[in-house]
């Protein structure tokens, strides 16, 4: 007896120290699936009810009241038994909600947990010890971090943190082990039992624990490959292909539809099915009004019919019956708060959807609704700017064949005109002379302005090219002077100043020679009185000529520099202005500069005058450059 005791005594507290060992494994085991399944429980919750309460700009605008609004929602809806604390952080590592206050605003640029989740873009875990802030090296913490990005239109925005309590679910039995080595030997049989009917348990309910763990991720596996699918391609069509043939691949149901509403007629209307003859899913009779989908609609909650066929709420009992169709759920399709369609499942067989069924499904609706917006909003875009360009493109021709036609009678004019005033047609008296210099003055300007419409269309057309050849700028200057030899009707002095024999140079002289008319007529124009100065000179070390068109008179107010080269644009644009024009002189000299690889300045005070500064860079065709100036005047 002595010698069953020594060996019997010792095997069996070292079976019952086994048992508990292993039930306090199984206990360690179910705690790890409890974290595991709080862990997807709540990233779930995140990825299906983030795009619903939050955008992009809640993260931009977070001190705002509407955007706090939208976080402290999200945060009631995410809320549970398990959540002891909620943190949301935007990408810059500061704090945009958090049930704490104080900390909105917290900036941490070295949280290592962030920098990993915004780098993986992939929810994790981190078991914690009470009181202590890093991560348990060995046995089961009683809390859990939970990082989730938060996704908005397939991008991540920012970072859900969660600190959740697991529940100690296992404690009693684990008190209950604990006393096993103090109980007496006859009643180890009993205990041992006990024991055996435990772990069974616990084994048992892991096992549970685990394919419950399974079945989540394979749905969070498929809502993140749909997701991939779905926003892969802006193009609608594309979409609710991708959306349905995704759907036919993870989900065992006989046949999907998907009604989108029309903005312009009201009424919902088949776009796409999978597993139907789609042709006679579209039937007229089939569509304006009618259908459950148009209850779910109206709605905007999910709708579960266990027989179309008999259910009296179906208005088309012999469509499911021709194509043996049996139990429905339809799915609002919900963006940004407006029911964009409805989202249908059919099964040929009786089938009771569960609520975890009509949730998922739920979740499946939403992205599948902000892909199909995203898409239909780059539709709208696409197709406005295709009218905008057609827009465009009508009024560069109008306005090109109009400053053709224009031109084309005026020069006649100032034809007949000047051969008149030339005395070739016949004698005329000196006032009929002045009218007559009137006229071509004034039709000489209706002709510059037409030119300058011409030129600023087809510089938006991009049909002006640059010609450069040989060009000597002494004989440039000479000619331009030779076009300003008429009287002015001001007392107004034009001053050249430019060497006698300036260098030749490559450059597109008819576009030179329009930058300069543009700026001296302009200087003309907002100078009553004083003097107009064109110079001209070499800039050796930039390697370039520097053109100068100064003048006298009304000067531009400082603020209004930045936008005189603007096209159209005036710095006094009332109608009851002093001076005429449409506002393209100065456009177009800024364009033809930089179409010559120049550049054009401008300096001014109000009541001193404006300079206006052309510098363009030069191929030296003739280096005869002198330095002293010619002072002509006229």
């Amino acid at each position: 007896m002595n010698l069953i005791y020594k060996i019997a005594l010792p095997a069996f507290l070292a079976l019952i120290l086994v048992i508990v060992w292993a039930a306090l494994s199984a206990k360690r085991s179910l705690t790890e699936a409890l974290s595991q399944e709080i862990f997807l429980r709540i990233t779930e919750t995140v990825q299906r009810e983030a795009p619903q309460y939050l955008r992009s700009e809640h993260f931009i605008k977070s001190s705002e009241a509407s955007s706090q609004k939208q976080f402290r929602d999200f945060a009631d809806d995410l809320k549970g038994p398990s959540v002891a604390r909620l943190t949301i952080w935007n990408r810059d590592h500061v704090i945009v909600f958090s049930d704490l206050k104080s900390l909105i605003g917290f900036h941490s640029p070295d949280h290592q947990d962030l920098k990993r989740l915004f780098s993986e873009e992939k929810p994790f875990s981190i078991e914690r010890e009470e009181d202590v802030n890093e991560p348990v090296q060995s046995g089961v913490g009683e809390f859990i971090d939970i990082y989730v990005p938060v996704r908005i239109s397939g991008k991540v925005v920012g970072a859900a943190e969660i600190h959740a309590v697991i529940t100690a679910i296992l404690t009693p039995v684990q008190k209950h082990l604990a006393q096993l080595t103090y109980v007496l030997i006859p009643a180890s049989a009993l205990i041992l039992a006990i024991v055996f009917v435990v772990v069974f348990r616990d084994i048992r309910e892991q096992k549970q624990a685990q394919e419950q763990i399974q079945h989540h991720l394979r749905r969070i596996t498929m809502l993140h490959e749909i997701d991939l699918a779905i926003t892969s391609t802006l193009d609608l069509r594309g979409v609710l292909e991708v959306l349905l043939k995704k759907i036919d691949v993870v989900l065992p149901y006989s046949a999907t539809t998907i009604r989108l509403l029309n903005i312009e007629t009201g009424q919902l209307e088949p776009v796409a099915c999978w597993n139907l003859d789609e042709k006679a899913w579209k039937v007229q009779e089939w569509i304006a009004g009618r259908g459950t989908p148009n209850l779910v609609f109206e709605s905007k909650a999910p709708l579960v019919i266990g027989d179309v066929q008999s259910d009296a709420r179906c208005r088309d009992p012999e469509f499911f019956r021709k194509h043996a169709l049996v139990s429905y759920l339809g799915v609002p399709l919900i963006a940004k708060g407006q029911v964009l369609g409805v989202l249908g499942f059919y099964t040929k067989e009786r089938h009771e959807f569960s609520d975890e069924e009509v949730e998922f499904l739920g979740t499946l609706g939403a992205q599948a609704a902000i892909a199909i917006n995203n898409s239909q909003l780059y539709g709208e875009m696409t197709k406005l700017a295709a009218d905008l360009g057609r827009s465009n493109r009508v009024k560069d021709e109008f306005l090109s064949v109009m400053s053709h036609e224009l031109r084309t009678p005026l020069s006649v004019v100032v034809g007949y005109t000047g051969m008149i005033k030339d005395r070739m047609l016949g004698e005329i008296n000196e006032e009929q002379e002045k009218a007559l210099e009137k006229v071509i003055s004034r039709a000489k300007d209706q002709l510059t302005l037409i030119s300058g419409i011409l030129h600023a269309t087809q510089l938006e057309a991009e049909r002006v090219k640059v010609e450069s050849h040989e060009t000597s700028l002494g004989k440039f200057l000479n000619d331009l002077k030779s076009t300003y030899d008429v009287l002015l009707e001001k007392k107004l002095t034009l001053t050249w100043d430019y060497p006698s024999d300036l260098l030749t140079i490559a450059t597109d002289s008819g576009k030179l020679k329009q930058i300069l008319q543009n700026l001296i007529n302009n200087a003309i124009k907002f100078t009553e009185k004083g003097c107009v100065t064109i110079s001209a000179r070499y800039v050796p070390e930039a390697k370039a000529v520097e053109f100068k068109v100064a003048d006298t008179g009304i000067g531009i107010v400082k603020e209004h520099l930045p936008s005189i080269f603007e096209k159209f644009r005036q710095v006094d644009s009332s109608e009851t202005r002093l001076h005429g024009g449409v506002g393209l002189g100065l456009y177009i000299v800024k364009k033809f500069t930089e179409m010559l690889g120049g550049k054009v300045e401008a300096a001014s005070a109000v009541g001193k005058g404006s300079t206006f500064t052309v510098t363009i860079p030069c191929d030296i065709r003739q280096s005869a450059i002198d330095s002293q100036s010619l002072m002509v005047n006229t």
